[in-house]
């Protein structure tokens, strides 16, 4: 798994609970940010519906099949369930 992949969208989610603050709810909404991949930027579109994480699309990428595409979806399904980086 590519930890660089994976530490990015960390970051990005991180991002979003710090901006709204731990024990608030987020506000619903889709929320979009331009971050560097490892192979290129890409943008990461996070979608908060009843105050919850829904949908994390990354899929405009240029990351290696297998690799960094593997951590995206990985961590992406990880974070959903989760609720939580």
């Amino acid at each position: 798994m590519s930890q660089g992949i994976a530490a990015k969208l960390t970051v990005l989610s991180a991002g979003l609970l710090l901006a709204f603050g731990a024990s608030a709810a987020i506000k619903d909404g889709v929320y979009t940010a331009k971050v560097i991949g490892h192979n290129a930027p890409m943008t990461v579109v996070v979608t908060i519906d009843g105050g919850k994480i829904t949908n994390i699309n990354a899929s405009k990428n240029l990351e290696t099949a297998n690799v960094g595409r593997r951590a995206i979806e990985l961590m992406t399904d990880k974070i959903i369930r989760n609720q939580s980086v």
